[in-house]
């Protein structure tokens, strides 16, 4: 049996994706703290509203690795404090979590979220094919 944790389920590792790709569509700019408010937002619906499905929203672990990464004591922060602890621009720092949630997906063996720009192709691809005649 695998005993990693469960990969991002599929509905919320599309979401998340276009997420990365356009995040001032839904969080209204580039920030991570905006970010975290609103994936709090998602497990909190998850926990409450949606517990029997399994959705995983971020996979576990990812702030045991994040306090690996950055030599912190995991009790007093969590992911997205840990980057914002050192990189003060909301903008970098949001790319940075995303670049951190990837390179913790690729050590689980997952797939990566993925660069921006391909992100960016894949979906103008897929709505070319959506095109109505």
């Amino acid at each position: 049996m695998d005993s990693r944790p469960k990969d991002i389920s599929p509905e919320v590792r599309e979401h998340l994706k276009l997420m990365k790709a356009r995040p001032g569509m839904y969080i209204g700019c580039e920030s991570l703290t905006r970010l975290w408010h609103f994936i709090d937002g998602m497990k909190f619906y998850s926990q409450v509203f949606d517990m029997d499905t399994g959705r995983v929203i971020i996979p576990e672990g990812f702030n045991d690795f994040a306090a690996e990464r950055y030599g912190e004591n995991l009790n007093a922060h969590n992911s997205f404090s840990m980057v914002l602890k050192e990189e003060k621009d909301e903008r970098a720092a949001l790319f940075k979590w995303f670049g951190l949630l990837d390179e913790y997906l690729v050590s689980l063996g997952y797939e990566p979220l993925g660069e921006r720009e391909k992100i960016f192709e894949e979906f103008r691809n897929r709505c070319q094919q959506d095109t109505v005649p």
